[in-house]
């Protein structure tokens, strides 16, 4: 198969490059707020972005310490235990395999609103609006969720202290 070679002189070239480049900085300033949208809009995506891979890792730290805490009680369990503390160990359980259905509940927040982002099926302004305040809300769920987390961890470790 052989090529043909065409031959476009420079200065053709070099005019319709600087045409282009007319053309093209004329629709910017004719755009110029749309652009301004579009920038604003990048930064809020990729703040949200930021503060979803934040949530996550607290959340894969809950999760790990939820699992420690479960092992913890196996562990006492399998070494033997005063039966006094049987209740409380129950209770314990329990609380923690609560958190495992909240951790469960914030997870898939965090995957409806990472579909959104990667999507990017939102076009509008309200609909932008409409994932920062999804993001807010998950903010404040997860604040309220690391703050009983660590409360209940230490009223864990205060029982097995005092036993």
């Amino acid at each position: 198969m052989s090529t043909i070679a065409v031959h476009v002189p420079e200065a053709y070239l070099q005019i319709k490059i600087k045409r282009f480049i007319v053309q093209l900085y004329d629709n910017l300033t004719m755009n110029d707020s749309f652009i301004k949208i579009k920038e604003c809009r990048e930064i809020k995506l990729k703040q949200a972005i930021f503060e979803i891979s934040s949530i996550k890792r607290a959340i894969d730290f809950i999760m790990e310490e939820n699992i420690h805490l479960k092992n913890r009680i196996a562990e006492i369990i399998e070494n033997g235990f005063n039966n006094k503390m049987l209740v409380k160990l129950e209770m314990f359980q329990s609380r923690f395999i609560s958190e495992d259905q909240l951790i469960g509940l914030l997870r898939n927040e965090v995957a409806q609103i990472e579909q959104k982002i990667h999507r990017e099926a939102f076009t509008e302004y309200e609909t932008l609006a409409e994932l920062c305040s999804k993001l807010k809300n998950l903010q404040k769920s997860m604040e309220a969720t690391e703050n009983q987390f660590i409360k209940l961890k230490a009223y864990f470790n205060d029982f097995l202290l005092s036993q």
